[in-house]
């Protein structure tokens, strides 16, 4: 609007916009074995007249095709289709300002089924070199078959083998020759078609060279449920195998750990009863070192002609003593002592050799010792009920 001092005027402009159109609904409302019968509905138009449609479509595991529709019609029979496939659909529509948006992707598939195998009996016939496969007893599915493949193999090996990778559908027979008389094997035929393949294996077992039948038991003791692969393949049978192994070398491995702790407890024994040996023989040695050697000395010392006084005596019994204390003595189940039966005592005491001389008494406690300290070695003596006790010499010799 203008305004002056003279006057106002106005003026109104009116614009209409266009777009492209929105998209169509789109249905399938009937399915054949080759085609698909399709419905659509218009939505906006986006202020101009629609002009056409695009259909796009494709099988499963194939690439996109389109299809432009007038669009003085709503309907559309989508045909040249693969029989019992799935396929995708979405349409557009075109207007003068452009293509609109697509719609969602509707499923769909025709009808038909993959081939359908056989009776074993209407299938195969054979003889005793040769079998023959008929065919033209495959059922299509409502598709029509497109080719078979045949295998063969002995009844109970891995492994098949590829008698031919392509048999056209327009044969009605097939045979297989140079077979074995009176052997058991597997017939393996797969037909294809647009809406899948259909595996079928049948067991035979060709006649002996005179034409006559074998039972199969008698031909072949293999399962007649073995698969494809071998045993070792199998994992049911696998699994128990592994877990029976390894259950194994876990009791082995129990048991030697087991033999292995009673070995070290039975080697701790022994030097246990040795630790235990000393304090017990200190014991024993504190209390009879006093009693049994002033005892043997005292018998000694009244053997010997009275050339040694009694104080002497008490000195050199305690001189004895004193030699000995360092050392450990034990003391055996006490008995009547005498000259044929002598109570037994584990004693040491200062190595004299036999030729050495009696030495006399000592009185100085103090040069004793320095002396028994001094002794190169020491011997460790047992007596034992012997018949007749006998001194060591260095007791029996009589000092000058």
């Amino acid at each position: 609007s203008v305004e002056n001092n003279w006057g106002r005027d106005e003026l109104v402009y009116h614009i209409k916009i266009k777009v492209p159109p929105d998209p169509p609904s789109l249905s399938v409302i009937n399915t054949y074995t080759d085609s698909l019968l399709l419905e659509w509905l218009d939505n906006r138009n986006g202020g101009s007249p629609i002009l056409s449609y695009v259909i796009n479509y494709k099988r499963e595991n194939g690439d996109w095709e389109e299809i432009q529709i007038d669009s003085k019609t709503n309907t559309h029979l989508l045909v040249n289709l693969w029989c019992g496939t799935k396929y995708q659909l979405y349409i557009t529509a075109n207007n003068k300002i452009g293509t609109g948006l697509p719609c969602d992707i509707v499923h769909s598939q025709t009808k038909g089924l993959p081939p359908v195998q056989p009776k074993h009996s209407q299938m195969i016939t054979h003889n005793s070199t040769s079998v023959t496969c008929w065919l033209d007893s495959w059922g299509d599915g409502g598709c029509g078959i497109l080719h078979f493949s045949v295998e063969n193999r002995i009844y109970g090996r891995s492994q098949w083998v590829m008698i031919s990778k392509h048999v056209d559908a327009t044969e009605r027979v097939y045979t297989v020759a140079e077979l074995q008389p009176a052997t058991k094997y597997q017939l393996r035929v797969t037909a294809h078609n647009n809406a899948g393949s259909t595996m079928a294996i049948y067991n035979y077992t060709t006649l002996t060279v005179a034409g006559v039948m074998v039972h199969p038991d008698l031909t072949n003791p293999v399962s007649p449920h073995l698969g494809d692969n071998p045993f070792y393949a199998n994992f049911k049978v696998l699994l128990p195998l592994f877990l029976s192994i390894l259950i194994l070398f876990a009791l082995i491995a129990a048991a030697l750990l087991i033999r292995k702790r009673k070995l070290n407890n039975q080697n701790r024994i022994p030097s246990t009863s040795m630790s235990e040996s000393p304090s017990i023989a200190n014991i024993q040695n504190k209390h009879n070192r006093d009693q049994q050697y002033l005892a043997v000395r005292a018998q000694q010392n009244s053997r010997n002609s009275n050339s040694v006084d009694s104080g002497s005596f008490k000195a050199e019994g305690n001189e004895y003593v004193e030699d000995i204390c360092p050392y450990a003595t034990f003391q055996l189940n006490k008995q009547t002592y005498s000259e044929s039966s002598y109570s037994g005592n584990v004693y040491s005491g200062p190595y004299h050799s036999s030729n050495s001389q009696c030495e006399k008494p000592r009185t100085d406690p103090e040069k004793h010792k320095s002396v028994s300290s001094n002794a190169p070695a020491f011997v460790f003596s047992l007596h034992i009920k012997e018949k007749k006790f006998s001194p060591p010499n260095y007791l029996h010799q009589p000092c000058p």
